[in-house]
């Protein structure tokens, strides 16, 4: 997909807080297969693209990447996919667990 995802949280979250403007966060992994229809069927999705780029800083986490431990650890996540919005002082605002679709993606984060 076209979404600028920023892998790294830390640097996404201060930017996050400079611009007030809240992190959208995906958590993934390649074994993932939920994941990869989301990829497929949301993210890749011109509407959705922009709607993310417009309201939100968004951001990628590999589950099985090392340095994703910390932030998994301090959300409580442990399982994907997991769609998270999170404000620029690291404060969880709503997530959804599991596959979510477009009309429920655009729904769910029309509210932020």
């Amino acid at each position: 997909n076209d979404i600028a995802w920023n892998p790294d949280f830390e640097a996404a979250s201060a930017v996050s807080q400079a611009e007030h403007k809240p992190m959208l966060v995906f958590v993934t992994a390649t074994w993932c297969s939920p994941c990869r229809i989301m990829k497929r069927e949301v993210w890749a999705d011109d509407e959705v693209k922009r709607w993310v780029e417009d309201r939100f800083f968004p951001v990628l986490l590999d589950a099985d990447a090392p340095d994703a431990a910390p932030v998994l650890q301090r959300y409580g996540i442990q399982g994907t996919p997991c769609t998270l919005v999170i404000n620029g002082e690291g404060e969880v605002l709503d997530y959804r667990f599991g596959a979510v679709s477009k009309p429920d993606f655009m729904a769910w984060t029309g509210q932020f």
